[in-house]
Protein backbone atom coordinates (compact mmCIF):
# COMPACT_ATOMS: atom_id res chain seq x y z
CA UNK A 1 0.00 0.00 0.00
CA UNK A 2 1.64 3.57 -1.38
CA UNK A 3 -0.06 6.76 -0.01
CA UNK A 4 -2.26 8.41 -2.48
CA UNK A 5 -3.30 11.50 -0.37
CA UNK A 6 -1.63 14.86 -1.27
CA UNK A 7 -1.28 15.56 2.81
CA UNK A 8 2.19 15.38 4.28
CA UNK A 9 2.84 12.23 5.73
CA UNK A 10 5.12 12.21 9.06
CA UNK A 11 6.38 8.32 10.01
CA UNK A 12 7.26 7.07 13.52
CA UNK A 13 8.85 3.95 14.68
CA UNK A 14 6.99 3.36 18.00
CA UNK A 15 7.83 0.52 20.13
CA UNK A 16 7.45 -2.78 18.69
CA UNK A 17 6.62 -5.29 22.25
CA UNK A 18 5.64 -4.75 25.69
CA UNK A 19 9.42 -4.07 27.46
CA UNK A 20 8.67 -0.38 27.62
CA UNK A 21 5.08 -0.01 27.64
CA UNK A 22 6.15 3.32 29.44
CA UNK A 23 6.83 4.00 25.35
CA UNK A 24 3.67 2.23 24.59
CA UNK A 25 1.90 4.81 26.22
CA UNK A 26 3.20 7.31 25.09
CA UNK A 27 2.80 6.98 21.60
CA UNK A 28 -0.47 6.01 22.19
CA UNK A 29 -1.09 9.40 23.53
CA UNK A 30 1.03 11.19 21.04
CA UNK A 31 -1.53 9.61 18.29
CA UNK A 32 -4.68 10.66 19.88
CA UNK A 33 -3.54 14.31 20.53
CA UNK A 34 -2.21 14.41 16.68
CA UNK A 35 -5.57 12.45 15.18
CA UNK A 36 -8.03 14.12 17.37
CA UNK A 37 -7.02 17.73 15.44
CA UNK A 38 -9.70 18.44 13.02
CA UNK A 39 -7.95 20.40 10.48
CA UNK A 40 -4.63 18.66 10.41
CA UNK A 41 -2.57 18.47 6.95
CA UNK A 42 -1.09 15.31 7.96
CA UNK A 43 -1.18 11.42 7.37
CA UNK A 44 0.60 9.86 10.12
CA UNK A 45 2.51 6.24 9.62
CA UNK A 46 3.39 3.64 12.48
CA UNK A 47 6.46 1.53 10.84
CA UNK A 48 7.33 -1.35 12.91
CA UNK A 49 8.05 -5.04 12.55
CA UNK A 50 6.08 -7.85 10.98
CA UNK A 51 6.92 -9.84 14.27
CA UNK A 52 5.06 -7.10 16.23
CA UNK A 53 2.27 -8.65 18.46
CA UNK A 54 -0.78 -7.69 17.69
CA UNK A 55 -2.46 -6.71 20.91
CA UNK A 56 0.57 -3.74 19.98
CA UNK A 57 -0.11 -3.36 16.86
CA UNK A 58 -4.21 -2.70 17.52
CA UNK A 59 -3.09 0.08 20.43
CA UNK A 60 -1.92 1.84 17.40
CA UNK A 61 -5.00 1.36 15.21
CA UNK A 62 -7.28 2.78 17.31
CA UNK A 63 -6.10 5.80 16.18
CA UNK A 64 -6.34 7.27 12.25
CA UNK A 65 -2.81 5.99 12.54
CA UNK A 66 -1.66 3.47 9.53
CA UNK A 67 0.47 0.96 10.58
CA UNK A 68 3.21 -0.60 8.11
CA UNK A 69 4.94 -3.39 8.80
CA UNK A 70 8.60 -4.40 6.90
CA UNK A 71 10.97 -6.96 8.13
CA UNK A 72 13.53 -3.99 7.93
CA UNK A 73 12.63 -3.48 11.67
CA UNK A 74 12.86 -6.79 12.71
CA UNK A 75 15.38 -7.45 14.66
CA UNK A 76 18.20 -9.91 13.67
CA UNK A 77 16.63 -10.42 10.15
CA UNK A 78 18.36 -10.57 6.80
CA UNK A 79 17.01 -7.15 6.01
CA UNK A 80 17.85 -5.76 9.38
CA UNK A 81 21.56 -6.68 9.21
CA UNK A 82 21.58 -5.19 5.75
CA UNK A 83 20.42 -2.23 6.53
CA UNK A 84 22.53 -1.54 9.93
CA UNK A 85 25.42 -2.37 8.19
CA UNK A 86 25.44 -0.19 5.68
CA UNK A 87 24.30 2.31 8.50
CA UNK A 88 27.69 1.74 10.73
CA UNK A 89 29.60 2.16 7.22
CA UNK A 90 28.30 4.78 5.08
CA UNK A 91 25.86 6.64 7.78
CA UNK A 92 22.80 5.52 5.92
CA UNK A 93 19.90 3.31 5.77
CA UNK A 94 19.39 2.50 2.76
CA UNK A 95 16.82 -0.12 3.47
CA UNK A 96 14.96 1.97 5.40
CA UNK A 97 15.29 5.32 3.27
CA UNK A 98 13.97 3.63 0.44
CA UNK A 99 10.96 2.64 2.45
CA UNK A 100 10.14 6.02 3.28
CA UNK A 101 10.31 6.97 -0.03
CA UNK A 102 7.98 4.57 -1.28
CA UNK A 103 5.28 5.96 1.14
CA UNK A 104 6.21 9.62 0.19
CA UNK A 105 7.44 10.29 4.15
CA UNK A 106 8.19 13.62 4.24
CA UNK A 107 9.51 13.80 7.99
CA UNK A 108 10.38 11.02 10.62
CA UNK A 109 9.45 12.29 14.08
CA UNK A 110 10.69 11.35 17.73
CA UNK A 111 13.49 9.92 16.86
CA UNK A 112 16.26 9.52 19.16
CA UNK A 113 19.69 9.45 17.07
CA UNK A 114 20.25 10.14 13.28
CA UNK A 115 18.22 8.17 11.51
CA UNK A 116 20.55 8.25 8.38
CA UNK A 117 17.71 8.60 6.16
CA UNK A 118 16.91 11.63 3.47
CA UNK A 119 13.59 13.16 5.17
CA UNK A 120 13.52 15.43 7.21
CA UNK A 121 14.15 14.36 11.26
CA UNK A 122 12.37 15.49 14.65
CA UNK A 123 14.24 14.37 17.24
CA UNK A 124 12.83 13.71 20.54
CA UNK A 125 15.09 13.78 24.17
CA UNK A 126 13.03 12.72 26.61
CA UNK A 127 15.41 13.40 29.79
CA UNK A 128 18.78 14.00 30.72
CA UNK A 129 18.83 11.69 34.06
CA UNK A 130 22.52 10.79 33.31
CA UNK A 131 23.49 14.15 33.99
CA UNK A 132 21.77 14.74 36.96
CA UNK A 133 22.41 11.61 38.33
CA UNK A 134 25.53 9.77 36.40
CA UNK A 135 26.11 6.97 39.46
CA UNK A 136 22.89 5.16 37.91
CA UNK A 137 24.50 4.58 35.09
CA UNK A 138 27.46 2.69 33.87
CA UNK A 139 30.16 4.60 31.85
CA UNK A 140 28.82 2.76 28.61
CA UNK A 141 25.39 4.10 29.61
CA UNK A 142 27.36 7.51 29.77
CA UNK A 143 28.84 7.70 26.91
CA UNK A 144 26.08 5.66 24.82
CA UNK A 145 23.20 8.55 25.98
CA UNK A 146 26.09 11.34 25.12
CA UNK A 147 26.55 9.86 21.65
CA UNK A 148 23.13 9.40 21.03
CA UNK A 149 21.67 12.87 22.35
CA UNK A 150 24.56 14.97 20.52
CA UNK A 151 23.64 12.91 16.89
CA UNK A 152 19.96 14.02 17.94
CA UNK A 153 21.04 17.59 18.29
CA UNK A 154 23.41 17.77 15.41
CA UNK A 155 21.21 16.53 12.67
CA UNK A 156 17.95 16.68 13.85
CA UNK A 157 15.65 19.80 12.34
CA UNK A 158 13.99 20.07 15.51
CA UNK A 159 14.54 18.46 18.71
CA UNK A 160 11.24 18.19 21.11
CA UNK A 161 11.75 18.03 24.86
CA UNK A 162 9.05 17.40 27.29
CA UNK A 163 9.29 19.95 29.65
CA UNK A 164 11.27 23.59 30.18
CA UNK A 165 13.57 21.79 32.93
CA UNK A 166 14.27 19.54 30.04
CA UNK A 167 15.12 22.65 27.47
CA UNK A 168 17.39 24.04 30.65
CA UNK A 169 19.83 20.90 30.49
CA UNK A 170 19.50 20.60 26.61
CA UNK A 171 20.98 24.33 26.46
CA UNK A 172 23.23 22.97 28.91
CA UNK A 173 24.35 19.91 27.20
CA UNK A 174 24.55 21.18 23.70
CA UNK A 175 24.37 25.04 23.10
CA UNK A 176 25.35 25.62 19.79
CA UNK A 177 22.26 23.15 19.11
CA UNK A 178 20.31 24.88 21.31
CA UNK A 179 17.70 26.82 18.70
CA UNK A 180 16.21 23.35 17.48
CA UNK A 181 15.00 22.53 21.13
CA UNK A 182 11.52 22.79 21.86
CA UNK A 183 8.89 21.86 24.31
CA UNK A 184 5.59 19.78 23.87
CA UNK A 185 4.32 18.69 27.02
CA UNK A 186 2.81 15.17 26.67
CA UNK A 187 -0.51 14.64 27.90
CA UNK A 188 -1.99 11.20 29.35
CA UNK A 189 -5.28 10.70 28.52
CA UNK A 190 -7.68 8.51 30.93
CA UNK A 191 -9.23 5.47 30.32
CA UNK A 192 -12.53 5.34 29.09
CA UNK A 193 -13.86 2.93 32.14
CA UNK A 194 -12.33 5.53 34.73
CA UNK A 195 -15.64 7.54 35.08
CA UNK A 196 -17.56 4.32 35.24
CA UNK A 197 -15.55 2.77 38.43
CA UNK A 198 -17.72 1.97 41.14
CA UNK A 199 -17.88 1.11 44.71
CA UNK A 200 -18.24 -2.92 43.26
CA UNK A 201 -14.54 -2.12 42.20
CA UNK A 202 -13.14 -0.81 45.25
CA UNK A 203 -15.14 -3.90 47.39
CA UNK A 204 -12.65 -5.84 44.84
CA UNK A 205 -9.90 -4.01 45.33
CA UNK A 206 -10.17 -4.55 49.13
CA UNK A 207 -10.34 -8.38 48.93
CA UNK A 208 -7.86 -8.78 46.30
CA UNK A 209 -5.38 -6.21 48.02
CA UNK A 210 -5.93 -6.69 51.30
CA UNK A 211 -6.68 -3.41 52.54
CA UNK A 212 -8.16 -1.99 55.42
CA UNK A 213 -8.47 1.49 55.80
CA UNK A 214 -7.46 4.82 53.43
CA UNK A 215 -4.30 4.12 51.61
CA UNK A 216 -2.04 6.51 49.91
CA UNK A 217 -0.78 4.72 46.62
CA UNK A 218 3.06 5.07 44.70
CA UNK A 219 2.74 3.41 41.20
CA UNK A 220 6.21 4.02 40.36
CA UNK A 221 9.07 1.36 39.25
CA UNK A 222 11.36 0.64 41.92
CA UNK A 223 14.95 1.75 40.50
CA UNK A 224 16.81 3.68 43.09
CA UNK A 225 16.30 6.85 41.79
CA UNK A 226 12.27 6.34 42.28
CA UNK A 227 13.40 7.04 45.87
CA UNK A 228 11.82 4.14 47.55
CA UNK A 229 14.58 4.27 50.12
CA UNK A 230 13.46 7.30 51.58
CA UNK A 231 9.95 6.68 51.44
CA UNK A 232 10.09 3.53 53.75
CA UNK A 233 12.14 5.70 55.97
CA UNK A 234 9.12 8.52 56.10
CA UNK A 235 6.33 6.12 57.09
CA UNK A 236 8.62 4.89 59.85
CA UNK A 237 8.88 8.49 60.75
CA UNK A 238 5.37 9.33 60.33
CA UNK A 239 4.27 6.72 62.69
CA UNK A 240 6.30 7.92 65.62
CA UNK A 241 4.07 11.26 64.72
CA UNK A 242 1.24 9.02 66.00
CA UNK A 243 -0.45 7.87 62.64
CA UNK A 244 -0.74 4.49 61.09
CA UNK A 245 -0.49 5.00 57.44
CA UNK A 246 -1.48 2.84 54.54
CA UNK A 247 1.13 2.89 51.75
CA UNK A 248 0.65 0.80 48.30
CA UNK A 249 3.30 -0.13 45.94
CA UNK A 250 2.70 -1.08 42.37
CA UNK A 251 5.27 -1.34 39.68
CA UNK A 252 7.78 -4.27 37.97
CA UNK A 253 9.93 -5.05 41.93
CA UNK A 254 13.70 -5.24 40.08
CA UNK A 255 16.43 -2.76 39.28
CA UNK A 256 18.33 -4.13 36.67
CA UNK A 257 21.35 -1.52 37.53
CA UNK A 258 20.85 -2.58 41.30
CA UNK A 259 19.90 -6.06 41.38
CA UNK A 260 19.96 -6.23 45.80
CA UNK A 261 18.10 -2.72 46.10
CA UNK A 262 14.62 -4.42 46.09
CA UNK A 263 15.81 -6.97 48.85
CA UNK A 264 16.82 -4.23 50.30
CA UNK A 265 13.76 -2.12 50.39
CA UNK A 266 12.15 -5.41 51.90
CA UNK A 267 14.15 -6.49 54.56
CA UNK A 268 13.99 -2.49 55.69
CA UNK A 269 9.83 -3.33 56.28
CA UNK A 270 10.41 -6.61 57.92
CA UNK A 271 13.49 -5.17 60.11
CA UNK A 272 10.83 -1.55 61.00
CA UNK A 273 7.84 -3.58 61.78
CA UNK A 274 6.38 -1.65 58.65
CA UNK A 275 4.40 -4.86 57.21
CA UNK A 276 1.37 -3.44 58.10
CA UNK A 277 1.82 -0.05 56.92
CA UNK A 278 3.89 -1.24 53.18
CA UNK A 279 2.60 -3.28 50.42
CA UNK A 280 4.43 -3.71 47.61
CA UNK A 281 1.67 -5.23 45.02
CA UNK A 282 4.42 -5.99 42.42
CA UNK A 283 3.45 -5.81 38.78
CA UNK A 284 -0.99 -5.56 38.29
CA UNK A 285 -3.17 -5.18 35.51
CA UNK A 286 -3.80 -1.34 33.91
CA UNK A 287 -7.02 -1.40 35.43
CA UNK A 288 -6.19 -2.04 38.91
CA UNK A 289 -3.73 1.14 38.49
CA UNK A 290 -6.73 3.53 37.58
CA UNK A 291 -8.95 2.07 40.22
CA UNK A 292 -5.89 2.12 43.09
CA UNK A 293 -5.28 5.92 41.79
CA UNK A 294 -9.27 6.87 41.87
CA UNK A 295 -9.93 5.09 45.85
CA UNK A 296 -6.24 6.97 47.06
CA UNK A 297 -6.17 9.17 49.55
CA UNK A 298 -3.41 10.87 47.52
CA UNK A 299 -1.09 9.14 45.36
CA UNK A 300 2.63 9.59 45.60
CA UNK A 301 5.62 10.22 44.21
CA UNK A 302 9.13 10.68 45.86
CA UNK A 303 11.18 10.39 42.63
CA UNK A 304 14.44 11.81 42.25
CA UNK A 305 14.31 12.53 39.30
CA UNK A 306 11.57 12.75 35.58
CA UNK A 307 11.08 13.86 32.62
CA UNK A 308 7.80 14.62 31.90
CA UNK A 309 6.24 12.18 34.86
CA UNK A 310 3.68 9.51 33.24
CA UNK A 311 2.06 9.23 36.77
CA UNK A 312 1.78 12.51 37.54
CA UNK A 313 -0.10 13.37 34.22
CA UNK A 314 -2.22 10.65 34.61
CA UNK A 315 -3.26 12.00 38.19
CA UNK A 316 -3.52 15.90 36.47
CA UNK A 317 -5.73 13.96 33.50
CA UNK A 318 -8.48 12.61 36.29
CA UNK A 319 -8.55 15.39 38.84
CA UNK A 320 -6.09 12.98 41.81
CA UNK A 321 -4.51 15.39 44.10
CA UNK A 322 -0.81 14.42 44.50
CA UNK A 323 2.30 14.30 46.85
CA UNK A 324 5.32 15.21 45.09
CA UNK A 325 9.22 15.41 45.69
CA UNK A 326 9.97 19.00 45.02
CA UNK A 327 11.91 19.04 42.17
CA UNK A 328 11.70 21.45 39.59
CA UNK A 329 9.69 19.16 36.57
CA UNK A 330 7.49 18.07 39.37
CA UNK A 331 6.52 22.33 40.05
CA UNK A 332 6.79 22.75 36.45
CA UNK A 333 4.30 19.65 35.70
CA UNK A 334 1.76 19.82 38.59
CA UNK A 335 2.53 22.90 40.84
CA UNK A 336 -0.82 22.47 42.22
CA UNK A 337 0.67 19.26 44.39
CA UNK A 338 1.49 19.10 47.92
CA UNK A 339 5.27 19.22 47.68
CA UNK A 340 8.29 17.80 50.32
CA UNK A 341 11.85 18.21 50.49
CA UNK A 342 13.02 15.40 48.17
CA UNK A 343 16.00 14.19 50.09
CA UNK A 344 14.09 14.56 53.32
CA UNK A 345 12.09 11.85 54.92
CA UNK A 346 11.37 13.93 57.95
CA UNK A 347 9.80 16.55 55.20
CA UNK A 348 7.86 13.45 53.63
CA UNK A 349 6.59 12.27 56.58
CA UNK A 350 5.17 15.57 57.79
CA UNK A 351 3.08 15.29 54.45
CA UNK A 352 2.24 11.78 55.44
CA UNK A 353 0.73 12.39 58.34
CA UNK A 354 -1.00 15.42 57.45
CA UNK A 355 -2.67 13.72 54.79
CA UNK A 356 -3.53 10.43 57.20
CA UNK A 357 -5.07 13.05 59.71
CA UNK A 358 -6.92 14.87 56.56
CA UNK A 359 -4.89 18.10 57.24
CA UNK A 360 -3.73 18.05 53.75
CA UNK A 361 -5.81 21.10 51.81
CA UNK A 362 -6.34 20.84 48.07
CA UNK A 363 -5.56 23.76 46.03
CA UNK A 364 -7.94 25.90 44.46
CA UNK A 365 -5.92 27.16 41.83
CA UNK A 366 -7.50 25.46 38.30
CA UNK A 367 -5.82 22.82 36.20
CA UNK A 368 -6.33 23.14 32.47
CA UNK A 369 -9.09 20.87 31.39
CA UNK A 370 -7.38 17.39 29.53
CA UNK A 371 -9.19 18.31 26.26
CA UNK A 372 -7.41 22.03 26.85
CA UNK A 373 -3.84 20.29 27.10
CA UNK A 374 -4.19 17.58 24.63
CA UNK A 375 -5.30 20.47 22.27
CA UNK A 376 -2.15 22.52 23.03
CA UNK A 377 -0.20 19.35 22.95
CA UNK A 378 -1.24 18.54 19.60
CA UNK A 379 -0.95 22.73 18.32
CA UNK A 380 2.52 22.63 19.27
CA UNK A 381 3.38 18.89 17.34
CA UNK A 382 1.63 20.35 14.73
CA UNK A 383 3.44 23.71 14.27
CA UNK A 384 6.66 22.23 14.57
CA UNK A 385 5.93 19.35 11.87
CA UNK A 386 4.76 22.30 9.28
CA UNK A 387 7.67 24.57 10.68
CA UNK A 388 10.02 21.65 9.95
CA UNK A 389 8.53 20.26 6.54
CA UNK A 390 8.41 24.20 5.11
CA UNK A 391 11.14 25.65 5.93
CA UNK A 392 14.81 25.32 5.05
CA UNK A 393 17.10 21.95 6.38
CA UNK A 394 19.08 22.94 9.42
Amino acid sequence: MVLESNQTAVAFLPPQDKSWMGGVNYYCNLFQALTNVSDSNFDLLAIVGTKTPLDIIALYEQFNVKVIKVSVLDRFSFEWFIDRASWALFGKRFILDAILKRYKVNLISHVQCDMGVSCRQVGWVPDFQHLHLPQMFSKDEIKNRDKSFMSVASKADVVILSSYDALNDFSSFSPEFFSKGRVAQFVSQPPSFYSELSEKEYSDLVDKYSIDRPYIYVPNQFWRHKNHQLLLEAIFKSKQQGVSPLVLCSGLMEDYRDSSYVDSLIKYVKNNDLSDNVKFLGLIPYKDVFSLIKFSLLVLNPSKFEGWSSTVEECKSVGKMMILSDISVHKEQYPQANFFNVNSSDSLANVIAKAVRGELSEHSASIKSVEERTQDYASVCMEIYSTVVNGPSM
